[in-house]
């Protein structure tokens, strides 16, 4: 199998930035620098999830992989849907506690990954609360999301 000549993957990289930019000063796209943030992360998520998908004991790729996958999600929401509830805190946190989740579900010895996966998904529902229930419901519901995450792991771990 042949190698990926990575002088070949810059230029395409180099010259689709190029014709992005070009299509900007036509009025074609606008937003361009978020369209090429938006790529890299995805392009970021893929390479992760195929180091995962391409060999299972690399588990940790999860997280980078879905990591990622929030910041172009918080980066789409900001750009195209400004108007909409501030989703940023959600995607990105909920994005990095996905990454726990999925290492969970994947292998139930890592009954561990709840934790930090709770946790970020707590703080990622946190972060609209004030805007969507109340303005002090925040401290409230990271304690009910804590207690749910160490219910989760009560349930949820094997015992040894």
């Amino acid at each position: 199998m042949k190698r990926i000549d990575f002088r070949i993957l810059i230029g395409v990289i180099l010259i689709s930035a190029g014709i992005l930019f070009f299509l900007q000063t036509l009025n074609i796209l606008s937003n361009v620098w978020s369209i090429l943030w938006i790529l890299v992360f995805f392009g970021g998520c893929g390479i992760f999830l195929y180091l995962y998908l391409t060999n299972h004991s690399q588990w940790w790729a999860l997280i980078p992989a879905t990591t990622f996958l929030g910041l172009a999600g918080t980066i789409i929401m900001d750009t195209y849907f400004p108007e909409k509830l501030n989703l940023g805190g959600v995607l990105l946190l909920g994005g990095i506690g996905l990454g726990f989740f999925v290492i969970f579900l994947t292998n139930r010895d890592f009954w561990w990954a709840v934790i930090p996966g709770g946790v970020l998904a707590t703080l990622g529902v946190v972060t609209i609360s004030e805007e969507v229930i109340a303005d002090d419901s925040g401290g409230g519901i990271f304690f009910i999301g804590l207690a749910i995450t160490f219910l989760l792991v009560a349930l949820l771990a094997k015992p040894r």
